[in-house]
């Protein structure tokens, strides 16, 4: 990069590569939250048109809500890519930005990855997605652009977004293929409240920008061209925030769904084993109607003479305690004690909880 006589920023810059690239589903028309890999063909990204098209194009601090055209380049260019070729496996331009402030923050904040704004037409081939038709609007500069570290003003990280959408996406797949156990859950939800914490840490670095840009802003009030132009740097700011707290929420809501999900099968889990086991231990109780664990562990405790008003004062551990105390009397696995009261015709007699534990008597 450099800088020339009239103080712009001048500098070549990689904008699109042939390497496959990951988009969320919502992005793409496709399902939600799902994460797909979109290819672009060589003769799509380097024909004669997409390079045209991208020809003078834009340059925006982060991307616009909307595309860029006359009613609001005034608002959000910061400047424009020309000489745009081929080179190797990269689509290149040379950058031309021209906006003091915006300079300022590549310069001084590391923000130098770039991010290319475009319509083009999604194709499935051979159960793989492609782009087709591509046609440029602008070329954004942002913190972590999709296209990875390559595709520059020059160069520093990866999209984290991505990296956390693959994370949960994996972990999705574990949950659904593997054995729910207690240790493996809690550590799947330690893992996705880590890579929360990580989407929080981006977010106060965009904070951390937006102070800067305010700051920025007090210097150059010297001229009206130079407020205006802070309010449009702080205005595109301001949306990268949204955009990031927006994602954080969505980021908080998919871990409360997979908390949930683990809830479930925990308990479906638990369900199966008590009612193995009481199957097992105590054939006679009627279980079928059973919701859950607890509902299990409480039908063979008033078969067994406790009061249903008593046990509801208790806790669920408590619950299975006494189940399992019951469990330790049985004499065999096909009851042999309860049988041999059924064999005399006799009643298990109603139990009080305070006497049984040592309470009040």
């Amino acid at each position: 990069m450099k800088i020339n006589e009239n103080g712009y920023l001048v500098t070549k810059v990689n904008m699109a590569s042939l390497e496959p690239m990951e988009y969320l589903g919502q992005e793409i028309g496709k399902e939600a939250n799902k994460v797909y890999t979109v290819y672009r063909k060589e003769e799509e990204l380097f024909n004669d048109e997409t390079i045209k098209s991208f020809e003078g194009k834009p340059i925006t601090l982060t991307h616009p809500e909307d595309i860029v055209n006359a009613s609001n380049w005034k608002d959000e260019a910061i400047g424009h890519i020309q000489n745009v070729r081929r080179e190797g496996k990269f689509l290149v331009a040379d950058a031309y930005i021209n906006d003091e402030i915006a300079i300022s923050i590549i310069k001084n904040h590391g923000i130098k990855e770039v991010s290319l704004g475009y319509e083009s037409k999604l194709v499935e081939e051979g159960g793989k997605i492609y782009q087709t038709n591509i046609k440029g609007n602008h070329l954004a500069v942002v913190s972590e652009g999709r296209a990875g570290k390559e595709c520059k003003l020059n160069d520093k990280k990866n999209n984290e977004r991505i990296k956390l959408m693959n994370k949960f996406k994996e972990l999705l797949l574990k949950l659904k293929d593997s054995e729910p156990e207690n240790e493996e859950n809690k550590e799947i939800v330690k893992t996705l409240e880590e890579a929360l914490a990580e989407n929080e840490a981006l977010k106060a670095e965009n904070e951390r920008l937006k102070a800067e840009i305010q700051e920025l802003k007090k210097k150059d009030e010297t001229t009206t061209v130079a407020d205006e132009e802070t309010v449009s740097v702080e205005e595109s700011q301001d949306d990268e925030v949204k955009r990031l707290k927006a994602e954080n929420e969505e980021l908080k809501k998919l871990v409360e769904e997979l908390k949930a999900k683990i809830k479930e099968l925990e308990d479906e889990k638990d369900l199966t084993s008590a009612v193995t086991d009481a199957k097992t231990y105590f054939s006679k109780v009627k279980i079928s109607d059973s919701k859950n664990a607890r509902s299990v562990y409480t039908a063979v405790l008033v078969d067994s003479g406790f009061e249903m008003d008593d046990l509801k004062k208790l806790s669920d551990s408590e619950i299975r305690a006494m189940y399992l105390g019951l469990k330790a009397n049985a004499v065999t696995k096909d009851n042999a004690l309860r049988n041999y009261n059924s064999l005399f015709d006799s009643k298990p007699q109603k139990l009080d909880l305070n006497k049984k534990f040592g309470g009040k008597k």
